[in-house]
């Protein structure tokens, strides 16, 4: 997964933290957690093992440099390899 973060103008913007949340949409599954310090970066690529197929809501909490905090929570389909539907 590869998140690439912008300021309202559109223009790249780096992030020195981030926090990562991912759950699913139905109850009951533990949520996957990551957390990045001193990332300095505008685009972060993470290497993510879902542990199953289906719908997720993914929570994101950055922080920039100056410290102002971007959060936005963003919906997500996942479709595992060789699943039904995934070809």
């Amino acid at each position: 997964m590869t998140l690439t973060f912008f300021d309202a103008a559109g223009e790249p913007v780096a992030v020195e933290t981030l926090r990562l949340k991912a759950d699913m949409a139905h109850p009951g599954m533990t949520p996957w957690l990551a957390e990045f310090a001193s990332l300095r970066d505008t685009q972060v690529t993470l290497p993510v093992t879902w542990s199953m197929a289906g719908d997720w809501i993914l929570q994101v909490d950055a922080e920039l440099p100056d410290g102002r905090r971007l959060l936005r929570t963003v919906p997500l389909q996942v479709m595992l390899s060789g699943a039904p539907g995934a070809d």
